[in-house]
């Protein structure tokens, strides 16, 4: 059996000591070798344009929004908190673009941490800034040169808890000082910590459209749960 070939989106670094009119494209290989376990093909997707949208999403089986800094400013039409670090309007630009591209195409599509963020806002939804000043008595969501890890309560009749193997509890890995808020149509939150954070978001509608703010990417367990389920949508 052919195995789903699924769009990665990439982060933009200016290299010091490189001409800052070139973008460098970036992105952890932990979400191919992931994807590999999963049973999927990760490819790595530029900076979009309609043109490489329209001749590469067709040829997708899925797409990954992949993690990075925070929403920027002109995004959220508001002001930046102190502790923000965002991405740029490039990238931003070409997530929403990936992003369109891959709901018009109706394939599976799958946000991890600043991804979910990214498919809330777009929808509408907001943004905590800063978990540890802006959500009173929250746990922690972001160890300093590791991922935190902490327990995640689960919907029971949501399409998470059903991949989840009918768990509606699990632990995961986070790597995030955000998090979404007023979360809008077409999704719904189905998944939160014990300080009532949201970690998922599903569209009910679709076969699967979900945003998690964990990283199953590298989490320890390979292949991870949720991941599973995305590569076994992708092959429809």
């Amino acid at each position: 059996m052919n195995k789903p070939l699924i769009g990665i989106t990439m982060g933009i670094s200016n290299l010091p000591g490189i001409d800052q009119r070139t973008k460098m494209t970036r992105v952890s290989n932990y979400y191919a070798m992931a994807l590999e376990a999963a049973g999927g093909v990760g490819i790595h997707l530029p900076l979009a344009t309609h043109v490489l949208c329209a001749a590469l999403i067709p040829r997708l089986d899925g797409l990954i929004l992949s993690g990075g800094g925070d929403i920027p400013a002109q995004a959220l039409k508001e002001p930046l908190h102190h502790t923000s670090c965002p991405i740029q309007m490039e990238r931003w630009e070409s997530e929403c673009l990936w992003l369109d591209a891959a709901m018009k195409q109706s394939i599976p599509i799958l946000g991890i941490c600043l991804g979910m963020q990214i498919m809330n806002v777009v929808a509408g939804g907001g943004i905590v800034q800063d978990i540890p000043e802006l959500w009173p008595g929250a746990i922690c969501h972001h160890a300093v040169g590791k991922d935190a890890m902490h327990s995640v309560r689960i919907q029971e009749s949501s399409k998470v808890c059903a991949w989840a193997g009918g768990k509606t509890s699990v632990v995961t890995n986070s790597h995030h000082h955000q998090a979404i808020k007023d979360v809008k149509a077409p999704y719904r939150p189905v998944a939160w910590t014990e300080d009532g954070i949201i970690e998922a978001i599903e569209h009910p509608e679709t076969a699967f459209m979900v945003g998690v703010q964990w990283h199953p990417e590298r989490h320890p367990d390979q292949p991870d749960w949720i991941l599973s389920a995305f590569v076994c949508a992708c092959n429809g």
